[in-house]
């Protein structure tokens, strides 16, 4: 075991982690729970990694209710993930402003739209289609799986077969995988360009 920050890199409340592999070099992405602050890093083959310009003190996600509102103290973010594309989500099981109450909520962002802070471009509020849970007992971690891995061995409940993509009109290239801290459970669900959401499957 080797400690790669022996100055703490984050915040206390960092949450998720993930990489992505792309044809400028490999990447680290980093979410903090206290006030949805993601991070961009630049992994090496070594398994350090460095800062990157702009990135230096990350970038706050804001729900798209919080767009005029930069004070607002905004999502508790757990996950976070990478697309095919490159675009970012980040899994959220509460409004910071109301802690009290389970909001599982995945929100994407473009992470080069701004220097600062980053409103959600779109947002998928998964509450209703997940367990009832307490309010800090939600959405811990959340990863892209693309459908070129998913085709013909993932169980679809809707249709009692192996998974068929095509099943799925308008939900990009993949499924998002949510894991929820109440059960241990695993949840895949297609996230529709129109903000509607379909559960597929339940580990």
């Amino acid at each position: 075991v080797r400690v790669l920050d022996t100055a703490p890199t984050f915040l206390e409340d960092s949450s998720g982690l993930d990489a992505q592999e792309t044809t400028d070099g490999a990447f680290l992405w980093a979410v903090d729970n206290g006030d949805g602050r993601i991070w961009k890093l630049e992994a090496h083959a070594d398994g350090s990694f460095s800062q990157l310009a702009g990135w230096e003190s990350g970038k706050r996600v804001r729900f798209q209710k919080d767009a005029a509102d930069p004070d607002a103290p905004g999502p508790d973010t757990e996950g976070i993930t990478v697309d095919g594309d490159g675009d970012v989500y980040v899994a959220s099981e509460r409004d910071n402003s109301a802690k009290g109450v389970n909001e599982n909520t995945v929100l994407k962002v473009d992470p080069e739209a701004a220097s600062g802070d980053l409103v959600a471009q779109q947002e998928w509020d998964l509450t209703a289609l997940l367990p009832a849970v307490g309010a800090n007992l939600g959405m811990e971690a959340v990863q892209w799986v693309p459908d070129t891995a998913l085709r013909g061995t993932l169980f679809d409940v809707n249709t009692g077969a192996a998974y068929d993509s095509t099943d799925y009109a308008g939900h990009g290239d993949g499924l998002f995988f949510v894991a929820v801290e109440d059960n241990g459970h695993v949840y895949a669900f297609a996230l529709a360009a129109d903000g509607t959401a379909t559960l597929v499957s339940e580990i």
